[in-house]
């Protein structure tokens, strides 16, 4: 994907995939790890901008659980939106 680094965390052997988390603004960044990703918007620099401050409660809410995988995938579905718009990100981002 032209622009994008693909964040594919599947590749660290050092880590343990049910409790690494991705925040990012672009989902085709992270969409090989899917079920590791919160959408975030992207910063606007206002004062106003107070989306990690939110995110910060859904972090404390999930610390403790085993496998962050199934608890982002409950709360967010990101694999059904994937599934729906990708192809609106690969024509974007078409080589």
């Amino acid at each position: 994907m032209k622009n994008s680094i693909i964040k594919d965390i599947r590749l660290f052997t050092n880590r343990d995939i049910k409790k690494t988390i991705i925040i990012e603004d672009n989902i085709p960044c992270f969409f090989k790890c899917i079920r590791n990703g919160i959408f975030v918007p992207s910063y606007d620099g206002s004062k106003y901008d107070t989306y990690f401050q939110n995110i910060l409660k859904f972090l404390l809410e999930i610390k403790d659980v085993d496998d962050v995988r199934e608890y982002i995938h409950e709360k967010f579905h990101l694999e059904e939106y994937w599934e729906r718009y990708k192809f609106l990100y690969q024509v974007r981002y078409q080589e």
